[in-house]
């Protein structure tokens, strides 16, 4: 019992000790912020200022670095799938990039089984395959020329087979068809026979055969996928389609690394393919410019409308993106919380009182947590770290921890002795909040700095902000 009690007072002593340091500590800083607050408040807003330099170059063009792949963010970087995909890579060249469109009818629910559904496939196909170009692409705050081609059409981005088909077919040259339903119209020449009636068209699509005797020779067992390229499909009692909701069109582009030229061009032209069939589809305003749009211009001189049928993209960068129009989509989110965090402590801490009132100080409490969001988001990507959506929850959270530090020292500013110099109330102050801020922000800060070690870049990158932005609080 007497080795008990004799601990126990041994770790009160090491406990008073350590506070008792941690006061006096903070209570020379308060003192010194007294008697220099002009010089401290100086030296503060220049290093924020000086350490949101990445910021004042963003404002100048370059754009901030920013991480939108998927699988740059969501999958370790030394796991399995990232090897066996090397490999494949290696042995087997870069998978191509997958876009498709998907055909309803205007209004929806009718059948696309129809020559008028397919005539408009037909000219939506053509004007993608020989009128659609890009010429631009913002890829880092400002349109670069694609290097690939200038003005780039669909036969400089299409992913191309090991030989070309017998005819030019619009256009297209060696480009890979998959999942096309024009092919089942398709001739010998290239050209497509579309003067047929719904009931014949019906009856090519229950074959299975297309016209083409190049693409289905009679003797063949090769069919077309009815299954893979309509949905919505009805059957009678006998088995036969009479009926689909959509089609699918599938358009294969060439793809490579991320900021390669390849892939830059084709993400511009995925963008024009969008905007083609409407803005609602792109980014206001798009990543790029061609001949759907342009920012001197605004709308191009293609595009597609249609009586007849609705169209839907589902381009391959479509997710990346939408992910980094996000990364600046929560502009309003943010504004809106920061001003309720504002009017919180305005009702809290206002007072009818030309003294007691302590409006300023909140004031000045938010716009040092602004500063310490700033500074995270300006030297963590001085650095090189990226922004990633992740990254869209950190003010809401610096905001959070700094608002409570903010309340912690008015609180302990409002025990003092009203009959206290400035020096020693300001002193006081610090001694008594500068424990309890100093334990939380460092429990914060070392939870984060173990998330630095996450193997999802998305998360480890995210906690590196963080870290920065809690320590810049603190101070």
């Amino acid at each position: 019992m007497g080795c008990i009690d004799a601990s126990s007072r041994a770790m009160q002593r090491a406990s008073r000790t350590i506070q008792s340091g941690f006061y006096h500590t903070f209570y020379a800083w308060g003192a010194f912020v007294a008697r220099r607050p002009k010089l401290v408040i100086l030296l503060s807003l220049l290093t924020g200022l000086a350490c949101m330099t990445r910021l004042w170059i963003a404002l100048g063009g370059e754009a901030l670095p920013t991480e939108t792949e998927q699988s740059n963010l969501w999958v370790p970087p030394d796991s399995q799938a990232v090897t066996d995909k090397d490999r494949y890579e290696e042995l087997f060249g870069r998978p191509t990039r997958r876009n498709e469109i998907y055909f309803t009818t205007d209004p929806k629910g009718g059948n696309v089984l129809t020559n008028s559904t397919f005539k408009e496939i037909l000219r939506y196909d053509q004007s993608l395959k020989t009128k659609l170009t890009a010429t631009t692409y913002d890829e880092d705050g400002s349109y670069e020329v694609l290097e690939v081609a200038s003005p780039a059409f669909y036969l400089d981005v299409c992913a191309r087979g090991a030989q070309s088909y017998a005819a030019d077919n619009a256009g297209v040259g060696d480009c890979i068809q998959f999942s096309n339903p024009l092919e089942l119209f398709q001739l010998n020449d290239g050209s497509y026979q579309l003067d047929l009636t719904d009931e014949e068209i019906l009856e090519i699509v229950n074959s299975g055969k297309g016209l083409s005797t190049v693409l289905y020779p009679p003797n063949s067992a090769k069919t077309f996928d009815v299954q893979a390229v309509f949905g919505g499909i009805e059957y009678d009692a006998a088995g036969n389609i009479v009926s689909a909701k959509a089609v699918k069109v599938v358009y294969q582009m060439n793809d490579d690394e991320s900021g390669e030229p390849i892939e830059l061009a084709s993400a511009a032209f995925e963008d024009q393919m969008n905007y083609m069939i409407g803005p609602d589809w792109t980014l206001d305003p798009p990543i790029s410019e061609g001949s759907a749009w342009t920012r001197d211009g605004g709308e191009g001189p293609v595009d597609f409308e249609s009586s007849s049928v609705d169209l839907y993209p589902e381009t391959h960068a479509a997710i990346g993106v939408q992910l980094r129009g996000s990364i600046g989509g929560d502009v309003s989110s943010l504004t809106i919380g920061i001003m309720l965090i504002i009017v919180y402590a305005l009702l809290v801490l206002a007072r009818c009182h030309p003294v007691r009132s302590q409006a300023l100080l909140a004031l000045a409490g938010i716009a040092s947590c602004g500063l310490a969001i700033g500074v995270s988001y300006g030297l963590t990507t001085g650095f090189g770290v990226p922004l990633n959506p992740v990254v869209n929850v950190l003010p809401f959270i610096l905001l959070g921890i700094g608002v409570d530090d903010m309340f912690v020292l008015l609180n302990s500013l409002e025990a003092t002795d009203d009959d206290l110099s400035v020096e020693e109330k300001i002193g006081q102050t610090m001694g008594m909040a500068g424990v309890s801020i100093t334990v939380t922000s460092l429990t914060d800060m070392f939870a984060f700095l173990l998330g630095v070690s996450s193997s999802l870049p998305a998360l480890s990158d995210f906690c590196i902000f963080a870290f920065i932005g809690i320590l810049f609080d603190f101070f």
